[in-house]
């Protein structure tokens, strides 16, 4: 069951049931507002028609405006005319009523979004500034215009008409604004409401008892209400905020309680500003709270990708404390080294590493934690809880803190014993196709079988290195099939380059018979290029075939795709050495580079330039618009920076809002002149975010990198001194090292 009122009805009957119900609306709460002034015999503090009207023009399609306001404005027209009696003036309120909520919801509509008006503490104050103090100013004056009102009465009937205008749209706007439309019965959920209930129930009597027996008796209320605030959901908080200031001005109005009042106009207004020091505090406490929850359910989710992500992958993870302890595993993990999780947690990776394999990792894990290196892999063995042997390939990198303390090791393992295994059948294989003896055909028959269902590339060659023999995927892998590659020269055969663009490798190793078994460094990036057209990313062993007296007979190459294994070698390498923020180079890159510029100022006596720049007034930005802002500025102003570089600058990111700049071979007034312009271009840069605009800054120190000047905690201090002197002076300038005078 649902109730469509200010959504967008297509038919005639729903949009005329919706501006009947909102007649009503408007009618009856006109009628509460009026009824208190009846019987308090005071001007009501809540004035409730204006904030109706003004939503209705919010949330409403423009073609369908005009008749639900005019169903408004006669609703509050007819309670006006029930109450007050027949006059002339009551239209004319009623009228500036749908003028002032006309004004009031275009300038929400201009500031606010519809799907989630009041998502924040700036969409609040936006909303105060705009219908909660320019509108009902207007009106006020409007209606001192329109009544032509003179003499001592124009401030008290004027301040009269903005406060309870100030306290009806606070108290009641927020509520309309929230509230989804259509209403929707099916969603409400009963323990929800039956909570919603209890909470309304326990603050009206504590609101009660605030008023008859305690001091400062708003002061309480403004209490109850942060609790409520706290308690409930953002649209409940609002709405039970509506309902206590309803019940508190009942009870005023009745004389269920009584509260100081003063007779003259001022005091008046006094009595009603505790209303307002009730509602304000009130929202902005709804408002931080549900910041809170959303950021809280936003960092839930973070955890949970996470922790998806690590426990669904399809290999083995873990996070290995500095110790050697498991501190989490996957299930691929798990399954690998045969230990349910609970118990795995309870060993070290020492005691179920192979005693022989043990001392190289502990010594690549020694220098990780010193940071001589960022990650690294090796192949290693590890005990099964059965007692069986699994081969693995590790790869391990180093989490740590701000302070740069280790916290954790991330170890990514795969299983390799079938590619272990299966190295052992093929050097098996090659031994055997070396025996020249009676069983030869049939040992070469067995052999293509077995290489045929390999997953590498296999090659044949005689003592000329021509080409006697080719497995299946040694045929997909060059393009050529078997029969057409026989005979042929095997440097003929294989294109291989260092990378898809880069150099051919030089044949020589193809061309002549090998002395022993020989194999590239992995590091070649070793590419093959097939007949068809296609490449392929390969790492191969060429061995030589002997008889058993010795006598060399030929050769085998055995080739392996590698294209997996370095994409995730190139995905890891990159993440350690760049900023996934800016994608700019981190710190350890920094440093590394920094470290070649002092050694080539050393051995041949160039001079480099290293500036820091800081930003200014960012952590502004972070505060007023949030992280995302935050995060989104840094990544702008970063490529704003690269575009006043020279091709050989270095620009890296820190951390933070801390920038760090390499410009080899440069001297010092060239330097200058470029940090010069980055400064510049910061300081000029205007950032949008939601509709507001921030400036920022950026200070820069500088210092000359030479063979007199090439310690690298020593230029790292003097630009970080030169930057700070920046700031000093006055920040949104450059500074350049000085040393301090002897």
């Amino acid at each position: 069951m649902s109730v469509e009122l200010l959504s967008s009805p297509d038919r005639p009957q729903n949009r005329l049931l919706s501006a009947l119900i909102l007649g009503a609306i408007a009618f009856a709460l006109t009628l509460f507002c009026l009824e208190l002034i009846v019987f308090s015999g005071r001007i009501s503090p809540l004035w409730f028609a204006t904030s109706l009207m003004t939503v209705v023009v919010f949330r409403t399609p423009s073609r369908h405006a005009p008749l639900l306001l005019l169903a408004c404005a006669a609703g509050t027209a007819l309670a006006n005319g029930l109450i007050l009696g027949p006059n002339p003036a009551n239209l004319l309120f009623t009228l500036i009523n749908l003028l002032q909520g006309i004004v009031g919801g275009v300038l929400l509509r201009a500031l606010l979004k519809r799907h989630a008006p009041l998502n924040s503490l700036l969409d609040w104050l936006r909303f105060m500034l705009s219908v909660g103090l320019l509108t009902p100013l207007l009106g006020g004056l409007l209606a001192l215009w329109v009544l032509n009102i003179s003499g001592s009465g124009r401030f008290s009937f004027l301040s009269t008409w903005v406060i309870s205008e100030v306290i009806g749209m606070l108290a009641l706007g927020p509520v309309l604004l929230l509230m989804p439309w259509p209403l929707r019965t099916s969603a409400l959920s009963l323990r929800r409401l039956a909570e919603f209930l209890f909470t309304l129930l326990l603050t009206l009597g504590a609101t009660w008892l605030a008023l008859r027996f305690m001091p400062w008796p708003f002061t309480c209320i403004v209490v109850i209400l942060f609790w409520c605030a706290v308690r409930l959901p953002k649209r409940d908080a609002f709405l039970l905020f509506l309902l206590n200031a309803c019940a508190v001005s009942l009870m005023l109005a009745l004389g269920l309680v009584t509260v100081e009042t003063r007779n003259n106009a001022p005091g008046q207004i006094a009595n009603w500003v505790p209303f307002l020091l009730v509602l304000i505090p009130s929202h902005v406490m709804a408002l931080v709270m549900d910041a809170f929850r959303r950021e809280k359910h936003h960092i839930s989710e973070s955890e949970t990708r996470f922790r998806h992500a690590m426990e669904y992958s399809a290999i083995g993870m873990a996070l290995v404390s500095p110790e050697g302890v498991w501190l989490q595993v996957n299930n691929s993990l798990c399954q690998t080294l045969g230990f349910p999780a609970a118990e795995l947690r309870k060993l070290t990776f020492q005691q179920i590493t192979h005693p022989d394999d043990l001392e190289n990792d502990l010594q690549h894990a020694d220098k990780l934690l010193r940071g001589d290196v960022d990650a690294y892999t090796i192949e290693k063995r590890y005990f099964r809880k059965s007692g069986d042997i699994v081969w693995a390939r590790l790869t391990v990198s180093l989490v740590r803190d701000a302070a740069r303390h280790p916290l954790y090791f991330i170890a990514q393992i795969i299983d390799i014993s079938a590619l272990k295994q299966s190295e052992q059948t093929n050097r098996r294989l090659m031994e055997r196709i070396t025996l020249a003896n009676d069983a030869l055909f049939q040992e070469k028959e067995r052999m293509a079988i077995t290489l045929d269902s390999i997953g590498e590339a296999v090659i044949s060659t005689d003592s000329e290195m021509r080409v006697t023999f080719m497995n299946p995927v040694a045929e997909k892998m060059s393009g050529r099939r078997e029969q057409e590659a026989a005979g042929q020269p095997l440097s003929a055969l294989l294109q291989i380059s260092h990378g898809r663009h880069g150099t051919p490798v030089e044949n020589l190793l193809l061309r002549r018979l090998p002395v022993e078994k020989t194999t590239p460094d992995l590091d070649d990036e070793l590419v093959l290029h097939a007949a068809d057209g296609t490449v392929v990313e390969i790492h191969y062993s060429i061995t030589p075939l002997r008889t058993l007296e010795g006598e060399e007979i030929g050769a085998v190459m055995v080739i392996q795709d590698v294209s997996e294994s370095r994409k995730m070698m190139k995905r890891l390498s990159y993440s350690a050495l760049h900023d996934t923020l800016t994608r700019l180079p981190n710190r350890a890159s920094f440093e590394r580079q920094l470290q070649r510029l002092l050694s080539d100022a050393v051995e041949r006596q160039h001079q480099h330039v290293l500036a820091f720049i800081d930003l200014d007034k960012f952590k502004a930005v972070n505060d007023t618009a949030g992280h995302a802002a935050g995060d989104a500025l840094l990544r702008e102003l970063a490529e704003l920076m690269q575009h006043a570089l020279r091709g050989s600058d270095f620009l890296a990111r820190l951390g933070g809002d801390e920038f760090a700049l390499l410009m080899p071979e440069c001297p010092l007034a060239q330097g200058r002149e470029v940090v010069q312009r980055i400064v510049a271009a910061v300081n000029g840069y205007a950032f949008s975010w939601q509709g507001a605009v921030f400036q920022v800054g950026a200070s820069a120190g500088l210092t000359q990198i030479s063979a007199d000047n090439n310690i690298g905690a020593e230029v790292l201090s003097q630009a970080d001194i030169a930057c700070y002197n920046a700031k000093k002076a006055g920040r949104g300038r450059l500074a350049v090292y000085a040393p301090p005078a002897r």
